[in-house]
């Protein structure tokens, strides 16, 4: 009687639940996800100064009365400037935007005409000085950003003859040209930014009857650049 008792108090006591069926169990709360480090923008005006390299070679050919000579007058030395543009940048990766730039030279390069066994003259290039007006077009991974360059270039340069017991001749030049590059810039903290930029340009064979000679110009420049950008 006993054990009916129990059995008959159990089957009062499930009844509840087997008739609502399963209890459920609520959903635990989501976690909200930490919101999503910036991307650095880099549209807007920047300036900066540069410091680097310069080397100019120069391919001279003299029309002389004993026959042409070839001299290797290739220039090289030291260059810093200045630097400013405006880039701007959608809502991709892809840069764009415009670099100029003007920079002051010291770089030069000399040898020897040499006529019936011993040096005759002495012809020297000097670098004065190079401009440059860019597009550019980059790729930006948040504050890296890779870019190649293309455009405009201008240089001023001297070439000078000297002979043995005689002050020589010496001429001024400036060229206009085409200029392609590539870089790397680093954006930092409060709006500064640091490149790294090589540009080569080509300025074309120049004809002097002055000197009965001509040349082909073309410079490569490697400069580190710091830039405040607004």
């Amino acid at each position: 009687m006993q054990r009916l008792s129990i059995i008959a108090l159990m089957a009062l006591t499930a009844g509840p639940v087997l008739a609502g069926g399963p209890i459920e169990v609520a959903p635990e709360a989501p976690v909200a996800a930490a919101p999503a480090a910036p991307v650095h923008n880099w549209a807007g005006f920047f300036v900066g100064g540069q410091l680097g390299n310069i080397n100019a070679s120069n391919d001279f050919v003299l029309d002389a009365p004993a026959g042409a000579f070839n001299l290797n007058m290739d220039a090289s030395g030291l260059e810093g400037g200045v630097y400013g543009g405006y880039d701007w940048q959608g809502a991709g990766q892809l840069v764009y935007g415009f670099d100029a730039e003007y920079n002051w030279a010291d770089a030069d390069g000399s040898d020897d005409l040499v006529q019936t066994g011993a040096p005759t003259a002495t012809f020297t290039t000097y670098v004065n000085a190079t401009a440059a007006l860019r597009g550019r077009v980059g790729y930006a991974m948040d504050r890296t950003l890779l870019y190649a360059t293309a455009g405009f270039a201008w240089i001023d340069y001297n070439i000078s003859e000297s002979v043995p017991g005689d002050d020589g001749v010496s001429t001024d030049y400036t060229e206009n040209g085409w200029t392609l590059g590539a870089g790397i810039e680093q954006a930092f903290d409060g709006g500064w930014s640091g490149r790294i930029d090589y540009r080569f340009s080509d300025f074309g064979t120049i004809v002097q009857d002055q000197l009965s000679s001509q040349w082909d110009l073309t410079t490569s420049e490697v400069r580190i650049g710091l830039a405040k950008r607004f």
